[in-house]
């Protein structure tokens, strides 16, 4: 076949933004300290993950804050182009997952943009994995047998964990921890983004005003 005949469109993709904040070893530590000390509660229907009491922990970590605010306005306007859009920070809760502990699928509702920060990992640390629901909803992933895994053909994709790196996506996509392998309770931040302003126009205007922490 000659591919030069023909264009490939990869219409209404799903970005995930990876990347690593510059925290030095004090601020790392302080985080670490900070965060471990936070009084935790089971999440939900998750199995055996726990969730900060507090859902404005990074309130009380401003230098880390800042950073994550940066690398949201890389997410906002470098790769959805919303330039224009007011977003800020709505919750921010810190996640603890001990040895052989997972989640179940989830998505963030009330929320546009979502992300984690992960403080306390080693090379064990339970992956964080990402799954298309709508499509293997339609054909069984076992029906389908690629040659090798892609973007395009892959229905779950997942990210290693490691200390520092952040991870930025739209809060409808579905996510899990998997099990944690690692002999160490691993610590992460997660955190909710919203836009705020004035919307729409006639009767269907809306005013969502800025008052989150």
């Amino acid at each position: 076949m000659d591919n030069k005949k023909f264009e490939l469109f990869r219409l209404f993709s799903t970005p995930v933004l990876k990347g690593e904040l510059d925290l030095d070893s004090k601020e790392l530590l302080k985080v670490r300290n900070h965060i471990k000390k936070e009084k935790y509660i089971p999440s939900g229907s998750n199995k055996a993950t726990y969730q900060s009491k507090n859902l404005y922990v990074l309130d009380n970590l401003p230098f880390l804050k800042q950073k994550i605010l940066n690398t949201l306005n890389i997410f906002k306007n470098d790769v959805y182009k919303f330039n224009n859009t007011n977003i800020t920070m709505t919750t921010s809760w810190s996640v603890k997952v001990e040895p052989e502990s997972e989640s179940i699928y989830h998505n963030h509702s009330n929320s546009l943009f979502s992300g984690v920060y992960y403080v306390d990992t080693d090379n064990k640390t339970s992956e964080i994995s990402f799954n298309s629901f709508p499509i293997h909803k339609v054909i069984s992933p076992s029906t389908l047998d690629p040659t090798e895994p892609t973007l395009d053909n892959s229905h779950i994709w997942s990210f290693k964990p490691k200390n520092n790196m952040i991870i930025f996506f739209p809060s409808y996509l579905y996510h899990k921890i998997e099990k944690n392998f690692s002999k160490k309770t691993r610590y992460s931040i997660a955190f909710n983004f919203m836009p705020y302003g004035v919307t729409g126009n006639s009767d269907s205007i809306l005013n969502l005003k800025n008052n989150f922490r």
